[in-house]
């Protein structure tokens, strides 16, 4: 294995040297010129987590995920790894499984590997984790939450659960029932399902049902085989694309017809939804462009140009085959 002792050596020079060479270090033209010609001859690579541990420039973004099975998350990490920085950087990715103290730990291991900047696809935002952003002072930009003390990335969840329960409202339903989350997720848990509640309010006289799930699909499957054992007529709104497409495998298991008698609809806008059968109507959050913002919100931030605390990514409802509708909407 060729080491940086081991091209020292060959280039006639001190450890020290090659090192302070590879981190842009002061050396003469000869030196410079004698240690490349050993670097090339061996075709040694640097370890480049060792030399961020001795310089204060880092190749590295650290980007903190909440889980890997899911689209919107998938989608976020292309936009953020077709985002040109200008210059090439090296993503670190760290699944923090859906754990604030995971995701608090990341940025604190992301410091000592001192990278330029750090994405967190955050769950919520606690002062834990504003302390840890605080004591860091690493560039970092939150994608999927909001609070003013950070800078983030996100959606207007409230106004997307409006504005999906307004068109479902249209097509006059006898019964609606909401499929949420814990109200620890603020975007998802708590603004969705006050936007869907507000937007229901307008007609009082349609029957309202909140049920709390997770987001696993196949938790919203076995939800589903109980909730919907004797609905008809009645709209299905999920907080996710995953659990409708849950909910709508529970509706076929129990012989209800989609949408006649049950109608769901979503929120992310996932490729998935386009291939169940029917194609499923939800909330386009275009994430594959929250990750080219996030990345150029951060390109920003390293840059020390001035940003917005908030930027928000407009989302759009995309109508299927998944709803009942009426004539007359």
């Amino acid at each position: 294995m060729v080491t940086i002792r081991f091209i020292a050596k060959e280039a006639g020079v001190s450890k020290s040297t090659v090192s302070r060479y590879l981190n842009n270090g002061q050396v003469s033209d000869d030196t410079a010129a004698k240690i490349e010609e050993t670097i090339k001859k061996y075709n040694y690579k640097p370890n480049d987590f060792a030399r961020n541990l001795k310089s204060n420039h880092s190749d590295f973004i650290g980007v903190i995920i909440p889980r890997f099975d899911s689209a919107a998350t998938i989608d976020i990490l292309e936009g953020i790894d077709d985002f040109d920085f200008g210059k090439e950087y090296q993503k670190l990715i760290v699944n923090a499984k859906q754990d604030s103290q995971k995701e608090i730990e990341a940025m604190y291991d992301f410091e000592k590997n001192k990278v330029a900047g750090i994405i967190l696809l955050a769950t919520e935002i606690t002062t834990d984790h504003i302390e840890a952003i605080q004591k860091i002072d690493i560039p970092t930009i939150i994608v999927g939450q909001y609070d003013e003390k950070l800078y983030c990335v996100t959606h207007d969840d409230y106004q997307a659960a409006q504005d999906l329960t307004k068109h479902l409202l249209k097509h006059q339903p006898q019964k609606i029932i909401y499929i949420g989350v814990s109200e620890r997720d603020v975007s998802v848990g708590q603004e969705r399902k006050s936007g869907v509640i507000d937007a229901v309010k307008s007609l009082k006289s349609v029957p309202f049902k909140f049920i709390e799930s997770t987001f696993s699909g196949e938790e919203a499957y076995e939800l589903g085989k109980k909730v919907l054992l004797h609905e008809n007529d009645t709209f299905v709104i999920c907080a996710t694309d995953n659990i409708a497409i849950g909910m709508m495998k529970a509706a076929r298991e129990l012989g209800k017809k989609i949408p006649e008698e049950i109608s769901l609809a979503g929120f992310g806008g996932y490729g998935i939804g386009e291939q169940v059968y029917p194609t499923l109507t939800t909330v386009d959050y275009h994430f594959y462009q929250t990750g080219t913002a996030a990345a150029k919100s951060l390109e920003k931030l390293i840059n020390g140009q001035q940003l917005a605390h908030k930027v928000v990514i407009e989302t759009s409802v995309l109508e299927k085959d998944s709803i009942k509708k009426t004539e007359k909407a």
